[in-house]
C-alpha cells in the first residue's frame, strides 16, 4: 500500500492489532481489536494518523479497509505471521476476564520507516517496554511522546517500564496499574510519585468514574460522559488516551490547564461512543459532529465546567 499523495500525518501511533472474541451481557462477537488499532481509529477524528503495527496474515482484510476509510495511513504496517488473538468475557461490563491470549506477531519489534521519524507527536498504545524503548531510541528525543500501558507490561518488564515512563511527556494508566507501579494508595500521592519519575502529565483512568489528571502545575477530575447504551467496554481506555494525543497534535496547543481539559473532554466523548457497539465498529459510523453532540451538556447531563473539575479533584 502507498501513502496518499500529500498526506502529512501529525501523529504516529504504535500498537497491537488483533482479532478478538468478545462476550458481554449483550452478545458475543468476533471483531478487530488491539490497543493500537483502537488508538489509530480514535485519534483519526482529530488529526492525520500514521499507524505502525504488526498484523497477522489471518487478520480480516475488511478491517484494514475500514481503518483506511477513516484516513489512517497504514502504508508501513507490517503483514506476516499469525494475528494476535484475545478471548475476553465481561460479566458486568466492568472486569474483563481474559480466557485466551495469543500475542502472535505482535511479540515482534515494530519496523520504523524513515518517514515516521519526521513526525513530532508519537503515541504508544500498550507496547512491551523493550520494544517501546527501542522505538524511542530510533525516533530520537525531540518528540512529544504519550504512552498508555497495562499492568501485564509492568509485571513482565518492571525496570524497562520505569525507564520508559521516564521518557514520555504524557502517561496514561488505569487506577489499579497506577497503584501497583507507584506503591501508593492515595490518588494524589500516586500522581506525585509518577510525576517524579519524569512525565509532565499523568492521567489515571477510573472507568465509569472518569479520570484524574495531575501535573506539577495543575490537577483536576475528568467526568465520564454518558453513553446511550453500553454494549462492549473493550477499547474505551485506548480510545480515551489516543483521542487526547490526536487532539493536541492537531491543535498544536501547549499543554496548559485549559488545553488539557479540553482535549480530555473530547477524548471522553469518543470513549462514550465506542462502547455503544462491539469492538471499534461504532467508530466507523460516527463523525466529529457526533463527538460534539456527546459533549453537549444538554444531551449528556454532565457539567463541563473547568472550575468545577478542578474543585472536584
Amino acid at each position: 500500500m502507498e501513502s496518499e499523495v500529500g498526506f502529512d500525518p501529525k501523529l504516529l501511533v504504535f500498537g497491537s492489532t488483533s482479532f478478538d472474541n468478545l462476550t458481554t451481557p449483550m452478545d458475543r462477537q468476533q471483531v478487530a481489536g488491539g490497543a493500537g488499532y483502537y488508538s489509530a481509529c480514535a485519534a483519526s477524528f482529530f488529526t492525520k494518523v500514521k499507524f505502525l503495527s504488526n498484523i497477522g496474515l489471518d487478520f480480516p482484510s475488511q478491517y484494514v479497509g475500514l481503518i483506511e476509510r477513516l484516513g489512517v495511513d497504514v502504508s508501513d504496517v507490517s503483514f506476516g505471521g499469525n494475528c494476535a488473538r484475545f478471548h475476553i468475557t465481561y460479566e458486568d461490563f466492568q472486569d474483563a476476564n481474559y480466557d485466551f491470549i495469543d500475542f502472535g506477531v505482535c511479540k515482534e519489534p515494530v519496523v520504523i520507516p524513515e518517514s515516521a521519524k519526521q513526525i513530532k507527536n508519537v503515541h504508544f498504545a500498550t507496547l512491551n517496554s523493550d520494544i517501546l524503548l527501542d522505538s524511542i531510541d530510533v525516533l530520537g528525543k525531540r518528540k512529544i511522546y504519550s504512552m498508555d500501558s497495562h499492568s501485564s507490561v509492568f509485571k513482565l518488564f518492571p525496570d524497562q517500564f520505569v525507564e520508559s515512563i521516564s521518557r514520555v511527556k504524557v502517561l496514561f494508566l488505569n487506577h489499579e496499574e497506577a497503584r501497583m507501579i507507584s506503591c501508593r494508595n492515595n490518588v494524589s500521592d500516586t500522581i506525585d510519585e509518577l510525576l517524579s519519575v519524569g512525565p509532565e502529565i499523568v492521567v489515571i483512568k477510573q472507568g465509569k468514574h472518569g479520570a484524574v489528571v495531575g501535573s506539577k502545575k495543575f490537577s483536576f477530575k475528568v467526568p465520564t460522559l454518558n453513553a446511550l447504551q453500553v454494549v462492549d467496554p473493550t477499547g474505551a481506555g485506548d480510545c480515551f488516551s489516543a483521542s487526547f494525543a490526536g487532539y493536541l497534535a492537531q491543535s498544536k496547543k501547549r499543554m496548559t490547564l485549559n488545553s488539557v481539559f479540553e482535549g480530555l473532554m473530547h477524548a471522553s466523548a469518543v470513549s462514550a461512543l465506542v462502547i455503544q457497539d462491539f469492538g471499534p465498529n461504532k467508530l466507523f459510523s460516527v463523525s466529529r459532529k457526533d463527538i460534539s453532540n456527546v459533549m453537549d451538556t444538554a444531551s449528556c447531563g454532565v457539567d463541563l465546567d473547568l472550575e468545577k473539575a478542578v474543585a472536584n479533584y
